[in-house]
């Protein structure tokens, strides 16, 4: 009798697919399971400190949004971070560009850092994207400047020590009439204007 027809050989198992690779996920800084809203600066601010995470840090911009000032305050707290960013503050840039002939037209570019980089940034957009009006006015200051030194003596008396100047007497001021005049604290939404029921001033 024949020889039984050899049984097909078994086929070789399929190479497995390989994994897929895992995707890449974007690190979101959460404060209870939700997102933390944060400024572009705030952000850029942090992660040129090493800081991902948000979380901790309590925002004081509209809605709780973590803007540039509390992240700064949060690594001022930190001594160590505090101390680099001193470090580095204080250090002369190690390289730069030369270029331009001799002369009246030599010049040197100067590296900036990320964070001056964004502030630079964010500057100019502010300046092109942003209304803008100007307002000139005279004022009688003698009686802020007599409150300005009588608050310097007060505070230079105390442990804590300290003074305030000008600015801060300007500041204070606009603060207070945005509360006066909500209108002037209002933000365009493109079908609505938003106004901010908290002040926040910026002087750069």
């Amino acid at each position: 009798a024949p020889p039984p027809a050899s049984s097909a050989a078994p086929a070789a198992p399929s190479a497995s697919a390989a994994p897929p690779a895992p995707a890449l996920e974007r690190a979101v800084s959460k404060r209870g399971g939700k997102h933390v809203p944060a400024s572009p600066l705030a952000k850029a601010i942090a992660r040129e400190a090493g800081l991902e995470d948000l979380s901790a840090i309590a925002g004081t911009g509209p809605e709780g949004r973590v803007i540039a000032d509390d992240v700064r305050e949060f690594l001022a707290a930190r001594p160590a971070v505090a101390a680099a960013q001193g470090a580095e503050a204080g250090a002369h840039p190690t390289a730069m560009a030369m270029g331009g002939a001799a002369g009246d037209h030599a010049y040197a570019d100067v590296p900036v850092s990320q964070m001056r980089s964004v502030i630079a940034r964010r500057l100019l957009e502010s300046k092109q994207t942003i209304p803008h009006y100007y307002l000139t006015m005279d004022c009688e200051v003698d009686a802020l400047m007599k409150l300005r030194q009588s608050v310097n003596a007060s505070m230079a008396a105390s442990p804590s020590g300290g003074k305030v100047s000008l600015n801060d007497f300007v500041i204070k001021a606009s603060s207070l009439a945005c509360r006066e005049v909500p209108e002037c604290n209002g933000e365009w939404r493109e079908d609505a204007i938003r106004l901010h029921r908290n002040v926040h001033v910026g002087v750069a």
